[in-house]
């Protein structure tokens, strides 16, 4: 068959009045299946095949169905003699019919026909179809399987474009025999095909009761076959048990592979696949002439058992986020915009102590007539609302008390009436003024320390006296000095977790200190942090602190403390280190999540050298790593914000934002399964980047970076012992994939997966993209009903 599946190209033509199509109802190998339907005799198909030799073939169809519909449709390979099939088997709901053609018939053929008979109104679901120059049926071949070797199955051509072999070595396929009616192997019963063994990890308490679990590990499976070798001689006897010692043994193949045991047991219709090697047994214990009673052990080394056909699901690569207009929002793996009223930047956002998000930045009438540059967003009812009459002018930061106000500052002059010049707060029902006020200038920051005092930065001067130049302090009742203040605008302030006060921005001096773009507060005086930055126009635009003491600047910088560092660096506490090769452009914000992830955004297009950058990428404390989401247009990221699982991002742009797709894939199995996910471009668009795979149900995630070529299909395959990444086109591309990424441990768990996958679309590509896995059980009962 030069396509067995319903994948790709399809390879089938219809007759006469026939109606195939590729639909995904059910699946079979791939995501799709082949849906015929016809209402009068002849009516159907055919498949081109490669040209057949002169000699027997078997051709087998798997048809998904209620019941069994062999006598309504028949099989030719000559357009001139139809025969029809013979159930073989079931597998679930798939029927497996088969026939075996004289080679007269097979000669130089190259299309199998299927066609209705007459015997009744057709409607039925082809997930495979094999033809193979045997006397027999084998197991399914397709270049897309997965054996137990990385060349066990393979396409002679170009996929689902040419006909498919399995290599002579691979045994996870072939032909099924019984051991009882093909080698007088009589199995009475198997010990060990019921739950695998489990070992507990735990940490024993010193003094509480009991222990502490910490996981589990599900160890090899060992199978015992308690046979009976059946036969009327003892040379008989001894030729069933080395016949099956023939089959089963260790060096039976090359490399050494695992032998398929097919239980049929619980339920006919649903066999479960054992993976074994052979460890002991087959001792004589010869019992006379009528049989031989044996243990054969074996050891399932992967402790799973699988149902014999695959599972899919296909999976959509991105979505577009319309009107995303200067801030857009992750919730439960799925981006959405936030309003579409937003008609400027979106300078700021802040967590309040109310569980709601407050938004700053030049917009107005954002919600209502009052929505002016100020509002809260309500992420459990999904709502704006204005606060009070709004700002009268722009908000650039926002910080929030523990006790329920939310501060916020700018350049407006009417924020809660007199003396709400640039600064006030939002005590959940009206804004109140401070003592004083900030009567010139503009604030950029606000941050509260550890001593609870609020650090106020911007760009005016003589804040209560005359050392209240770009920085001052709020303790709650007044403004105080820092010493002298600055000589230039400070952008950013945090905290470090001792308490220390950095700041940065465009100055040179601080209280006297001589610095440039960062300098810190220990509560009394000022000092320089290393040589400062230099270089671009040397301004620190953002600050941000991890947990352990490192200081994050981002800027128009180009060098600090003398290392190169381009737009963004970390000060470790002795000296500044890049973050790989930086960002390409102007870093305004820095924000560092719980998780440890460091988010950087700005007016850059590529992060680490990398492209996947549009003013928004993250550091993973060793790489720069994509984000699932671009904003529109060329755009500017001023703000983020992470709440738990939700991230918010605010900028200057309006329009439609790009972002990864949520698809639910749901594993029928009651095990853990390890998809193959296949991303095939088609041969148009312009670019295709593939960067994100996320299971948003386990937190597991591929990171990439891999421009698909047209035609080109990236194959990455999680199967345990197997894992790969590859190209149609260059074969192996483990560089596709970035560090970080979950390749061991990322899988499905049984039920229902939320996954986000995302490929950046340029030109309007053609993507289509599928997962892939076996059903897994933990033991052969799950199929028992």
């Amino acid at each position: 068959m030069l396509n067995p599946v319903a994948m790709g190209a399809g390879n089938y033509t219809n007759v006469a009045t026939g109606a195939v199509t590729l639909v995904t109802t059910y699946s079979y190998l791939g995501y799709k299946c082949f849906r015929m339907t016809g209402a009068a005799d002849n009516d159907g198909a055919y498949w081109t095949l490669s040209v057949l030799a002169n000699a027997i073939h078997y051709v087998t169809v798997r048809v998904h169905s209620a019941s069994d519909i062999s006598p309504m449709f028949d099989l030719s390979l000559d357009n001139a003699t139809f025969n029809t099939p013979t159930l073989l088997s079931t597998e679930g709901n798939w029927y497996v019919y088969g026939y075996q053609f004289p080679a007269a018939q097979a000669n130089a053929s190259t299309k199998l026909y299927i066609l209705q008979n007459g015997a009744g109104a057709i409607d039925m679901y082809i997930g495979h179809i094999q033809v193979e120059q045997n006397t027999y049926a084998t197991t399914p071949i397709t270049g897309d399987r997965n054996g137990f070797t990385s060349d066990g199955y393979c396409w002679n051509g170009a996929p689902h474009l040419s006909s498919s072999t399995r290599a002579t070595q691979e045994r996870s396929g072939g032909l099924e025999v019984d051991l009882n009616t093909s080698y007088n192997f009589a199995v009475r019963f198997g010990e060990g095909k019921g739950v695998p063994p489990v070992t507990h990890h735990y940490q024993k308490m010193a003094l509480l009761p009991g222990a502490l679990f910490q996981g589990y590990k599900v160890e090899p499976r060992i199978l015992d076959l308690y046979s009976t070798a059946v036969a009327s001689t003892v040379a008989n006897i001894a030729l069933a048990k080395k016949n099956f010692i023939n089959a089963t043994k260790l060096d039976r193949n090359t490399p050494v592979q695992p032998v398929v045991f097919r239980y049929y047991g619980l339920n006919e219709s649903r066999p479960v696949e054992f993976y074994a090697y052979y460890d002991r047994g087959m001792e004589i214990t010869q019992m006379g002439h009528k049989g031989d009673e044996v243990v054969a052990r074996f050891i399932c080394y992967d402790p799973f058992c699988y149902e014999v056909m695959n599972e899919a699901s296909a999976l959509t690569t991105s979505a577009s986020v319309a009107n995303a207009d200067y801030a857009v929002r992750k919730a439960n793996g799925t981006w959405y915009n936030i309003s579409t009223d937003f008609g400027a930047t979106v300078n700021a956002m802040a967590l309040g102590a109310d569980g709601c998000i407050y938004i700053g930045g030049d917009f107005t009438n954002v919600g209502d007539a009052n929505g002016d540059y100020i509002v809260k967003w309500n992420p459990f009812t999904s709502a704006l609302s204005s606060l009070a009459t709004g700002a009268n002018s722009a908000v650039t930061t926002i910080a929030a008390d523990a006790v329920g106000n939310v501060y916020i500052a700018g350049s407006f002059t009417d924020l809660g009436g007199a003396n709400g010049d640039r600064i006030a707060y939002w005590d959940g029902a009206a804004f109140q003024v401070l003592a004083a006020s900030i009567d010139n200038g503009k604030v950029y920051h606000i941050k509260f320390g550890l001593d609870g005092k609020l650090y106020v930065g911007g760009d005016f001067t003589n804040v209560v006296d005359a050392n209240g130049d770009y920085i001052t302090v709020w303790n709650g009742a007044a403004f105080s000095s820092l010493g002298t203040g600055l000589n230039g605008i400070c952008r950013g302030i945090d905290v470090a977790p001792n308490g220390d006060i950095y700041v940065v921005g465009a100055f040179t001096d601080s209280g006297g200190e001589i610095c440039a773009g960062i300098a810190k507060w220990n509560g009394t005086a000022w000092s320089a942090v290393g040589a400062g930055v230099a270089g671009g126009t040397a301004t620190v635009y953002c600050i941000a602190i991890d947990q352990a003491g490192n200081v994050y600047l981002g800027g128009s910088f180009t060098s600090a403390n003398s290392v190169a560092c381009n737009y963004i660096a970390k000060w470790n506490g002795s000296t500044c280190e890049p973050l790989g090769s930086g960002l390409d452009g102007i870093c305004h914000i820095i924000y560092i999540a719980d998780d440890g992830l460091i988010y950087a955004g700005g007016d850059f297009t590529t992060a680490g050298g990398r492209g996947t950058a549009a003013g928004l990428a993250v550091w993973n404390g060793t790489i720069w790593i994509p984000i699932d989401v671009i904003p529109p247009g060329a755009s500017s990221v001023q703000t983020i914000l992470k709440n738990n699982e939700d991230l918010y991002i605010g900028y200057t742009t309006a329009g439609t934002a790009t972002s990864s797709y949520l698809n639910t894939v749901t594993n029928n199995g009651s095990a853990t399964a390890y998809p193959v996910i296949n991303i095939h471009r088609a041969n148009d668009g312009t670019t295709a980047n593939v960067r994100y795979i996320k299971n948003e149900t386990t937190g597991d995630i591929l990171l990439l970076d891999y421009d698909l070529l047209k035609g080109e299909t990236l194959t990455i395959d999680l199967t345990p012992g197997n894992r790969r990444v590859y190209s149609s086109y260059y074969g192996d591309v483990w560089r596709a994939v970035l560090r970080s990424s979950d390749l061991s441990s990322f899988s499905l768990l049984p039920g229902a997966n939320s996954i986000s996958v995302f490929v950046n679309p340029t030109g309007a590509p053609t993507i289509t993209a599928w997962a892939e896995w076996k059903k897994s059980h933990w033991g052969a009962d799950m199929v028992a009903a």
